[in-house]
């Protein structure tokens, strides 16, 4: 089975390596800096794939991740600004271990003719991952976010977030999946300079996430089999 595995930072690609597995997802590399804009990427995923898409240099201006970052870009020392930036709607997708737009753009539109080329397949599943250290931008209401991520109603898709034990939503399918793991409880909210939760830790969260990943599989394929 095919796994198109999305995430809004590099946990997805990750995983990928994790798993052992082909990169099929368009998000390989890439940072969507705010996070309503990844959860409105992944509601729309199969529409978006037929949706035009350009390539800037030029994150777009307010957004979330600006005003409260003081920067339109991702800061980060290994990190050349100005990168290209994948518009696709009004989504801002930044693909910050890119330089040049025009090879950029040849291999996102290359990603998501594959993607769309794996869900006429119909043996795939779509991933759809976040992480509570791994939200970009501040919010007021956490559990509003992690609300709005866990509302997949498609059957080939799985939406999976991890985080703390005090946010955890009760879900009764396997669309939505909220994993609570206590390294996430009581930690600090306080963002270092590339405006990234200080306690972050991406081989934990790669390392959780792919175990879960690897028994949902399993489960899929014996569900299949009898």
């Amino acid at each position: 089975m095919h796994l198109i595995i999305n995430s809004n930072t590099c946990v997805g690609s990750e995983i990928y390596k994790r798993l052992n597995k082909e990169y099929i997802s368009p998000l390989i590399g890439t940072l969507i800096p705010n996070d309503d804009e990844y959860i409105e990427f992944i509601k729309k995923f199969q529409s978006i794939l037929n949706s035009p898409i350009n390539v800037t240099l030029h994150p777009k201006n307010n957004t979330s991740f600006e005003r409260q970052s003081q920067n339109k870009y991702y800061q980060h020392r290994s990190i050349a600004v100005p990168y290209p930036i994948i518009q696709i709607e009004n989504i801002d997708i930044h693909c910050i271990h890119e330089e040049n737009c025009d090879k950029t753009l040849e291999k996102f539109k290359r990603r998501f003719e594959r993607s769309k080329d794996i869900i006429q397949t119909n043996n795939y599943k779509i991933l759809n991952v976040l992480v509570f250290t791994e939200l970009i931008t501040e919010h007021n209401d956490y559990q509003e976010i992690i609300n709005d991520f866990l509302t997949n109603e498609d059957i080939n898709t799985i939406n999976i977030f991890l985080g703390p034990n005090k946010y955890k939503i009760q879900t009764d399918n396997i669309k939505n999946i909220y994993i609570s793991n206590s390294y996430f409880d009581n930690i600090s909210l306080e963002r270092d300079s590339s405006f990234v939760i200080k306690a972050n830790n991406q081989d934990i969260s790669t390392d959780i996430l792919t175990n879960y990943i690897k028994d949902i599989m399993k489960n899929i394929r014996e569900i299949n089999v009898l």
